[in-house]
């Protein structure tokens, strides 16, 4: 069902089931709301979560489910509720070329100003947009850890997404693209990794810089094993490299070989549906391939 974005603070409040007052006053000392941890990784910078306050974090997911998934987004973008990996990945599978790219520190890169911007490119007033940034954001960017960023981060790349499109279009060829994230997926005919550098350029204009370290691959049908998401896509939907790996070397016994066995069974089923799907005639959504 489709919900209109709120018009008033007043609005808001009442959709989140609390008092006006309180609401502003939330906003206020939100920005202070939030712990700070650091994940180590090999070879790289700590990664920074900012996990927000209890308190805040029940109102932030308040907003996302009575507000922020209901304004509009291209469907190119996945991560929303609802949508996982292998949605979207699925416009890739057996393409002659695959290109992956990664965006360089997402979450600190999404400003305030852009979130703010997002929304009231979505008819949602200035007074009201600038309170659900300050809900939202902290120091000035979104914080990696508040459930209310992913979807915040899909809106801000609604415009990217739309002029990538644009220039995919300009090609005129059968390519498909998505991202899930900070992910960027590309697929099609091999001519497309010509594209690379528009694409940079694109993602660069708008305040994001693409990783050109080995995180940018390009994998060819049949000569490369085509991988996006942590998903092998050339013959399918089957795990990747580094799941194949985990489950091989994870106790049979533990909490993460359990996890691992699940989501390749996940896996496997959706290929079967893929399979299906793929040799259905019946037209719209069959009951017996969904």
């Amino acid at each position: 069902m489709s919900i209109a974005p709120p018009k008033s603070i007043e609005e808001l409040a009442r959709r989140l089931e609390m008092d006006c007052v309180k609401l502003i006053s939330i906003s206020v000392k939100a920005p202070l709301l939030y712990g700070r941890k650091e994940i180590p990784r090999e070879g790289k910078p700590p990664r920074i979560i900012e996990p927000p306050h209890k308190n805040l974090k029940e109102l932030q997911r308040k907003l996302l489910d009575t507000t922020l998934i209901h304004l509009r987004c291209d469907d190119s973008l996945f991560a929303r509720k609802g949508t996982n990996t292998v949605d979207a990945v699925i416009p890739h599978i057996s393409k002659p070329i695959l290109i992956t790219m990664d965006i360089k520190n997402f979450f600190p890169s999404v400003s305030h100003f852009q979130v703010k911007t997002a929304l009231k490119s979505r008819g949602i007033p200035d007074d009201v947009a600038k309170l659900i940034t300050r809900l939202t954001t902290h120091r000035h960017h979104l914080p990696q850890g508040a459930p209310t960023s992913v979807e915040l981060g899909r809106l801000v790349m609604h415009p990217v997404a739309l002029e990538v499109k644009r220039a995919l279009d300009a090609t005129g060829t059968n390519y498909a693209f998505s991202m899930y994230v900070d992910d960027v997926i590309i697929s099609g005919p091999v001519g497309l990794k010509r594209m690379i550098g528009i694409i940079y350029k694109i993602y660069e204009r708008h305040g994001f810089n693409l990783d050109k370290s080995i995180k940018m691959r390009t994998m060819r049908l049949g000569k490369d094993v085509q991988e996006a998401l942590g998903i092998r896509i050339d013959r399918g939907i089957e795990p990747g490299e580094a799941i194949r790996l985990k489950l091989a070397h994870a106790n049979s016994n533990s909490k993460e070989h359990k996890g691992l066995r699940s989501y390749a069974s996940h896996l496997q089923n959706r290929n079967k549906k893929y399979s299906e799907r793929k040799k259905c005639n019946v037209g719209g959504r069959c009951k017996l391939c969904h």
